[in-house]
């Protein structure tokens, strides 16, 4: 997806994608979409949260609703949608390796392939919808990655207990793979100034050795 509001941009891209995957293209195996303006609220008139200024309150509210959109549109594409950045490398035969953990047992509702919040996070494709409308509700309020927490805690994380129950339950619907599939590699976010430096130590540039049962058609 390209979320830019600039369409001389969103074109370029799309024409630079389509001479280097045409095939690809073709085939079906890569989508370019672009979300329209009218889809985003008046975010520069809204009072920002956290105590974000204006620049990052518009950066984070307006990701959200780019997570929503991409998510939207993905949802009848498969079982699975797979959330990921464009700034990361993946470990070999990643697609394999997910796709045979996703099959091993049903008791998820989050496989976990990265540390970090927007990377690696398989969600079911019949989830999708009801997240979703979470995360636009909430748009204002968080980043995507801390909605993604509080999405998952909600059923489990009462206020009468301990953070220790809390933390046991979000373990057992978020499921965490070790080593982590997607390193992130980026530097500079698309945030003027904001800078990301930090690395998962669990990613492993080696494949992983695949069951003959997992195939590429979930």
């Amino acid at each position: 997806m390209v979320a830019d509001m600039d369409s001389v941009k969103v074109n370029a891209v799309f024409q630079k994608v389509e001479s280097l995957y045409a095939s690809e293209l073709q085939a079906g195996m890569i989508d370019i979409i672009a979300p329209p303006p009218e889809i985003y609220p008046d975010i520069a008139s809204m009072k920002p949260t956290l105590g974000d200024p204006k620049d990052r309150f518009y950066w984070r509210t307006k990701e959200v609703i780019d997570c929503a959109y991409v998510m939207t549109y993905s949802r009848s594409r498969g079982l699975y949608y797979l959330m990921l950045e464009d700034d990361i490398q993946a470990m070999p035969n990643f697609a394999l390796s997910i796709i045979e953990r996703a099959k091993r047992d049903s008791a998820w509702d989050l496989l976990e392939f990265s540390i970090f919040g927007s990377i690696g996070k398989l969600f079911r494709s019949s989830e999708v919808t009801a997240f979703v409308d979470f995360i636009l509700a909430n748009a204002s309020k968080k980043p995507v990655d801390w909605l993604l927490n509080d999405w998952f805690a909600r059923p489990v994380c009462r206020l009468d207990k301990g953070t220790g129950e809390c933390k046991r339950g979000r373990a057992k619907r978020r499921v965490a793979f070790k080593p982590s599939l997607f390193q992130h590699i980026g530097y500079y976010s698309s945030l003027k100034g904001k800078v990301q430096q930090l690395r998962d130590p669990n990613f492993k540039q080696k494949a992983l050795p695949i069951l003959r049962t997992a195939t590429l058609s979930p």
